[in-house]
């Protein structure tokens, strides 16, 4: 079928290098860094209806620094700050624009141009240790630029198109806690929720994005050691509806 054929070819030439500075004094603990990468991405597409044949270039140069510091209160007791800038790369898939077909009623297609996601991360935290366990807090706050979406469009009457698209900012502000409990010498024990503000902030197809909302998460997991080097472990992670850019727009084919 031409229409839903093509071939896509993605290219991503990498370089990078790092350095890192590390130390203690008293009851501190500190440590910087900073990566320098240098991308070149290439992206060739071609239809098998011979209508395009297309090649999208996108690069930088761009630091991305970290940092933390930590105290220690006392021996079982610890204060920690952090701050770190990472990128999320895209996948092919959400950068071919050929319409796939994923059902009847829906087709999916991606951005020749999106851009990866920027995301910088600022945590402060305690922890405390008592006995063989430890229980720890966090708040952190996380803002993702060129934040990626999947947002429907009309196809046709009865067919949705979703298209992976570059939608704006993405804030999160939240809390973790979490529990590591040795109940027994062969039972050991994890719990952790997460409960956090996330905001979308931006565009599509100039159609303004403003959605916020609370979103939660509980993780859990248990470990059972058995005889001859055997273990049986449970596990539980739940998490709550989530806000995503709620565009809902007609295409040229509507």
């Amino acid at each position: 079928v031409p229409e839903f054929s093509s071939e896509v070819d993605l290219v991503r030439k990498i370089h990078s290098g790092y350095a890192q500075l590390s130390g203690e004094k008293g009851k501190w603990n500190y440590g910087i860094g900073l990566r320098l990468e240098l991308m070149d991405r290439e992206l060739d597409l071609r239809d098998k209806a011979g209508t395009v044949d297309t090649t999208y270039h996108y690069d930088f140069v761009k630091p991305f620094p970290s940092a933390n510091v930590q105290y220690a209160i006392t021996d079982k007791t610890r204060i920690k700050a952090a701050y770190s800038r990472r990128i999320e790369r895209t996948t092919t898939f959400k950068m071919n624009p050929f319409p796939e077909r994923e059902h009847s009623e829906t087709l999916e297609q991606g951005d020749p141009e999106l851009l990866p996601e920027f995301i910088d991360l600022v945590e402060l935290g305690i922890v405390n240790e008592f006995g063989d366990n430890s229980i720890f807090a966090t708040v952190y706050y996380r803002n993702v630029n060129n934040l990626v979406n999947r947002v429907n469009t009309i196809y046709n009457d009865s067919i949705l198109n979703r298209i992976y698209s570059n939608v704006g900012v993405g804030n999160s502000l939240g809390l973790e806690i979490g529990s590591e409990l040795k109940l027994t010498n062969w039972w050991k024990a994890f719990a952790g929720g997460n409960l956090y503000r996330y905001e979308i902030d931006g565009e599509f197809d100039n159609r303004p994005i403003n959605t916020s909302s609370w979103i939660y998460s509980i993780n859990a997991n248990t470990t059972f050691s058995l005889p001859s080097d055997f273990s049986i472990q449970w596990s539980l992670n739940y998490i709550s509806e989530q806000n995503t850019a709620d565009v809902l727009a007609r295409s040229d084919n509507g």
